[in-house]
Parts: C-alpha cells; sequence; structure tokens
C-alpha cells in the first residue's frame, strides 16, 4: 500500500535519495514525467499502486525499472490480465526500448504476443530450450509444435526450425 513516488523510484535510490538526504521533489517530478511518458491514469499523485488498474501498475513497473537505465530488460508477461489498449501501449514502449538499443528479453504464454513483438523465440519445454524460430518460421504451428514434441536429432528440422538437443 506505498505511495506511487517512493514505488516509482525505489529501484534508483542513489539517484533520489543521495546520502542521508530526502529527495521528494525529485521523486514528485519523476512520478509525473513517468504519468506523461508511460501515460499512467490515476485519479491523484497521492494514489496508491494497489488503487491502479492492472494495466496502470504493469505501465508503473515498466517506468520503475527503467528508471535505472537497465541494457537489458526482462519482462515477464507483460500484459497478462490488461485491457487491449494497454496492451498495445506495453507493445509500443518495448518496441521503443529495443529501438533505442536495449535487449528486451520477454517471457509470455501468449504466442500471439510473442510472434508480434520477438524477433526470434526460444520455446523451453520442462526447463530446457527445445528450439528457436525466427522470421517468417515464427507461427503458431511450430512454436507449439517446439513446446509440445521436445528436442529432435539435426540441427534442423523442416522449414528451417532449429531443433536443440
Amino acid at each position: 500500500q506505498e505511495h506511487l513516488a517512493p514505488n516509482l523510484t525505489l529501484s534508483a535510490l542513489d539517484v533520489f535519495h543521495p546520502g542521508l538526504s530526502m529527495g521528494r521533489r525529485r521523486e514528485a517530478q519523476a512520478l509525473e514525467q513517468a504519468v506523461e511518458t508511460y501515460d499512467i491514469r490515476l485519479k491523484s499523485l497521492g494514489a496508491k499502486a494497489a488503487q491502479l488498474s492492472g494495466g496502470n501498475q504493469q505501465k508503473l513497473l515498466l517506468a520503475k525499472v527503467l528508471l535505472t537505465d537497465p541494457s537489458v530488460v526482462i519482462i515477464d508477461e507483460p500484459t497478462r490480465g490488461i485491457d487491449i489498449a494497454n496492451k498495445a501501449q506495453i507493445y509500443a514502449f518495448i518496441q521503443e526500448l529495443v529501438a533505442k538499443g536495449k535487449a528486451c528479453i520477454v517471457i509470455s504464454s501468449e504466442m500471439q504476443e510473442l510472434i508480434g513483438i520477438c524477433d526470434r523465440i526460444l520455446v523451453m519445454r520442462e526447463g530446457r530450450i527445445t528450439g528457436e524460430v525466427s522470421g517468417a518460421e515464427m507461427t503458431e504451428s511450430n512454436v507449439a509444435v517446439l513446446a509440445t514434441s521436445g528436442p529432435k536429432p539435426g540441427p534442423k528440422a523442416k522449414g528451417g526450425t532449429k531443433w536443440l538437443s
């Protein structure tokens, strides 16, 4: 039940709370910037994270991670339980990150989501990578085969899908 500004800046304490000083003004500015940049919809800047919709919580979390300016971002189920409009915004934010040279690893159980936003898909089954698809080979059927069949012998299966063993 934490207020939004400290929630947002927690991962970047060195920036917002240098030494023992409390950078409340800088936290508030960061929150205002995140609300504008990521279109986070809230009733007031004094709201708590738990009061936000699922989509706005996801956007707040993304803003929180990006405050640290990481070169690699791992995003787990970025759109689970959120509406279509927020999904489109999350996808656009991920594409912007990639355009800025950031590496994004997206973990999702939604095949269409992965096919729509990824350059390549590594499929895992029982804790092991069973294969990789990219380009025109990124189809639901190829991903489903890799997810259910497990590894096959040989470097490539018919159609260019890579089977890993």
